[in-house]
């Protein structure tokens, strides 16, 4: 399966939702929940749907960056984080997505 293909895959499975906070995904972003340069695949169960805000708030971005995006306060950045890493693991080791 080509990548858009896969990447309208993941959002119809996920109900073109974020796992993560809900939220109708307009402008899904795909997440890998092994990223690649950890040996995590392309593979749909490796995938998930995520808002915009939750995988920039995943991912290294600087907090002064998500701060200027989306109007956090940089005080809260950390524990949204901390939040956000939690539930992906969560995810992860449930392999709720492995049922095709």
């Amino acid at each position: 399966m080509n990548w858009i293909d896969a990447k309208k895959e993941i959002a119809r499975r996920d109900n073109y939702k974020c796992v993560i906070c809900g939220k109708k995904a307009l402008g899904s972003q795909i997440h890998h929940l092994v990223h690649r340069k950890d040996g995590g695949s392309n593979e749909l169960s490796n995938l998930v749907n995520l808002c915009g805000k939750c995988h920039m708030l995943e991912s290294d971005t600087p907090d002064f960056a998500v701060q200027n995006a989306y109007k956090i306060a940089i005080a809260d950045i950390p524990k949204l984080r901390e939040k956000i890493r939690k539930k992906l693991v969560l995810i992860k080791d449930k392999n709720i997505h492995n049922d095709f």
